[in-house]
C-alpha cells in the first residue's frame, strides 16, 4: 500500500477557499432586455397616419364642428332677423355656406397633425434604439467583468493548486531521498561486512 500524501493544511485551506469562490453564472438580464427591444423594433409596423384614429384630430374636428354650427346658427338668426323672424331659403343657403367655410379648416390641420405624429413615432424609435444601445453596452460590460472574475478565479485556483502539488511533490521527493539514503547506508554497511 502506498503512502497517502497531502499538502500543508494552510495551503489546502487556501485552495479550498479559492475553489469555493468560483464566480456564479453570468447574469444576462441586460442581454435579454436588448433582445426584447431589438425584436420589438424588428416587428414594429412602419409609420402610418389615419386622422380618423387620431385623438388630436378628433378634438380639433369637434371644436371646428361646434364653431361651424355656431356660425351657421348665427347666420340663420341674422337672416331671420332681416325677415322679421321668418326663415327663408336665402338664409338657409347662407348658413350652410358659413358652416362649410368654417369646416374647410378641419382638413388644413391634417398635415400638421401628421408631422406631429411622425415626430412622436421617430422620437419613440430613437428612444428605443438608445435603450437598445445602452442595454447592449451594459451587457458587454457585465460580461467582460464576469470574464475577468472567472480569469482571476482560475489564476488563484491554479496558483494554490500548484502549491498543493508542490507540497506533495516535496514530500514524495523527501521520502524518495530518505529511501535512497537508507539504501546507500545499507549498501555501505553490507560492504563493510
Amino acid at each position: 500500500m502506498s503512502k497517502k500524501y497531502s499538502a500543508e493544511k494552510k495551503t489546502q485551506a487556501e485552495l479550498d477557499k479559492a475553489e469555493a469562490s468560483k464566480p456564479t453564472g453570468y447574469n444576462a438580464e441586460n442581454g435579454k432586455k436588448a433582445e426584447r427591444i431589438s425584436n420589438g423594433l424588428l416587428l414594429e409596423k412602419t409609420f402610418t397616419y389615419d386622422p380618423k384614429t387620431d385623438a388630436t384630430f378628433a378634438a380639433a374636428k369637434r371644436e371646428k364642428t361646434a364653431a361651424a354650427k355656431q356660425a351657421m346658427n348665427d347666420t340663420l338668426a341674422a337672416s331671420s332677423a332681416l325677415t322679421g323672424g321668418y326663415g327663408n331659403s336665402w338664409g338657409s343657403v347662407a348658413a350652410q355656406r358659413e358652416y362649410d367655410r368654417v369646416m374647410e379648416g378641419v382638413a388644413d390641420i391634417i398635415p400638421e397633425l401628421y408631422d406631429a405624429a411622425y415626430r412622436r413615432y421617430e422620437d419613440s424609435r430613437s428612444d428605443r434604439f438608445k435603450l437598445l444601445e445602452d442595454s447592449r453596452k451594459a451587457d458587454n460590460e457585465n460580461y467582460s467583468r464576469f470574464r475577468d472574475d472567472v480569469k482571476d478565479w482560475k489564476e488563484a485556483r491554479d496558483y494554490y493548486y500548484q502549491l498543493v502539488r508542490d507540497d506533495i511533490e516535496d514530500q514524495k521527493d523527501a521520502d524518495k531521498l530518505e529511501v535512497d539514503i537508507r539504501g546507500l547506508i545499507n549498501d555501505m554497511l553490507r560492504a563493510k561486512k
